[in-house]
């Protein structure tokens, strides 16, 4: 019997020019028109079901409709976004990400693509180098900060309890406390539900009159626990709370998680810019802990699924993740080995390629660019009358008026700017303007200034 192959991929010659110019097209015509559209605002595009059900084939025609549907929401790359911390992915990385779909390197495995899996390796150590790491470190791309915890939280469990990894919480002698900030992130308490934990094995710590945790409420908290009969392992440091940019007392953190025996980690997802924008080095306290993680798309240009995280501990990350099965090889440090993921796509390759072509001059200007916005948006709004939440060096700034609404003033902003409405760990509702797209400039800044003194 001869079997034939009816359902080859590939597409003709033809088919793919034709493909490949559209995809040129939109991407260029979006760059292109970037600033003639609103960040925010309906476009005539396919609804859902019919994009799904009618078929064509016709790949060009397929990818514009698709473009069409993906223009209609809210733009995050686009310079009158201050919202969410997004940013806007470069042009160079998106061809990458293409180039890397079509080759598909797995990198489960070192041995499968020793190129790209050193690629990630090195990119790795390089942020642990500047975020002052003296050691060889040890870590994963990850899909985002939410990822990135969780890790940090099984690496925690592993290293504190001898069977956790194949016990589970009954290696717990007692039940086990995550203390971190009322304005951290809450994927950590995801990552305590995940873990079997459940939510209330997080303590949730006050924080002072800039957002930061405060130290006496964290020791007042673990001596409580302790006499409660709680175990404490593992400390949540946030820099750059999404919430309002706070910047816990790492120094302080680190001594009292050495003192007390816990793990001590770092949610540097937004607040790895401070790190490394020249203008803010000095001003940030030390970075140095068990385990950071780091999200590149938030502060990078990179698409979003681009987060780092590392540990000075590799015997953490195997201890927490290594398993063995009869169709894969001895680990010995493969990425498979040492996090949640199995096959891995090659991220970092696309922040590689965008640092080789533009290098990390420019992207520190850039990145002290969106410092001296944020600077400039502050002063702006302290003039105007605003109260300032918090004082954070990072370029994301948290603002009231107790006479207005904050919801009402983010809709009327609206289409023209994004900006969010955010609760504090205290209750209060403010508004938030985050300054995450290299596509923005002072005007744009004035501009919103402006319009905020229209609808006050």
């Amino acid at each position: 019997m001869r079997v034939t192959n009816s359902a080859v991929f590939d597409l003709d010659t033809e088919t793919r020019a034709r493909m490949w110019a559209e995809l040129r097209d939109v991407v260029d015509g979006y760059i292109n028109d970037v600033r003639g559209r609103m960040p925010v605002g309906a476009r005539e595009a396919p609804s859902p079901d019919a994009f799904l059900s009618a078929s064509d084939s016709e790949v060009s025609r397929v990818l514009r409709d698709a473009a069409r549907g993906l223009m209609g929401g809210v733009d995050v790359g686009h310079p009158r976004y201050f919202g969410t911390c997004d940013g806007a992915a470069s042009v160079v990385s998106a061809a990458t990400d293409a180039l890397v779909s079509a080759l598909n390197p797995q990198l489960a495995l070192c041995r499968m693509n020793p190129f790209a899996d050193e690629i990630e390796r090195l990119l790795i150590r390089h942020f642990a180098f500047r975020f002052g790491y003296d050691t060889l470190a040890t870590g994963v791309f990850t899909s985002g900060a939410s990822e990135g915890n969780f890790i940090a939280l099984q690496c925690a469990l592993a290293s504190r309890f001898r069977t956790f990894a194949e016990r589970g919480v009954r290696a717990c002698p007692a039940q086990p406390r995550i203390y971190a900030s009322v304005e951290s992130h809450a994927s950590i308490v995801k990552a305590a539900r995940s873990a079997g934990l459940g939510s209330k094995a997080v303590r949730l710590v006050g924080v002072d009159a800039n957002g930061a945790l405060r130290v006496d409420s964290l020791m007042q908290a673990i001596h409580q626990d302790k006499r409660k009969g709680y175990l404490p392992f593992a400390l949540i440091g946030t820099c750059g709370a999404t919430s309002c940019g706070a910047i816990d007392p790492m120094n302080k953190l680190a001594a009292i998680a050495s003192r007390e025996k816990l793990w001590f980690h770092i949610d540097a997802a937004w607040g790895g810019l401070g790190v490394l924008a020249p203008s803010l080095r000095d001003q940030l306290p030390s970075m140095l802990a068990d385990s950071i993680t780091f999200d590149a798309h938030k502060v990078l240009s990179m698409p979003i699924a681009t987060g780092v995280f590392w540990t000075s501990h590799a015997h953490a990350m195997r201890k927490a993740f290594h398993v063995t099965a009869g169709y894969m090889p001895f680990p010995a440090g493969d990425f498979f080995a040492q996090s949640p993921a199995w096959s891995r796509r090659a991220v970092g390759m696309r922040l590689a390629v965008h640092v080789r072509v533009f290098g990390w001059d420019k992207i520190e200007n850039a990145l002290d660019h969106q410092v001296a916005l944020g600077n400039f948006l502050r002063e702006g709004l302290r003039k105007d009358g605003w109260n300032l939440v918090c004082e954070s060096p990072l370029p994301i700034v948290a603002f009231e008026s107790e006479q207005f609404d904050p919801s009402a003033i983010a809709k009327k902003l609206l289409p023209d700017f994004w900006i969010s409405e955010t609760k504090l760990g205290s209750g209060k509702r403010v508004l938030r303007a985050a300054i995450t797209s290299s596509r923005t400039t002072r005007d744009d800044v004035d501009a919103l200034l402006e319009a905020l003194r229209k609808v006050k």
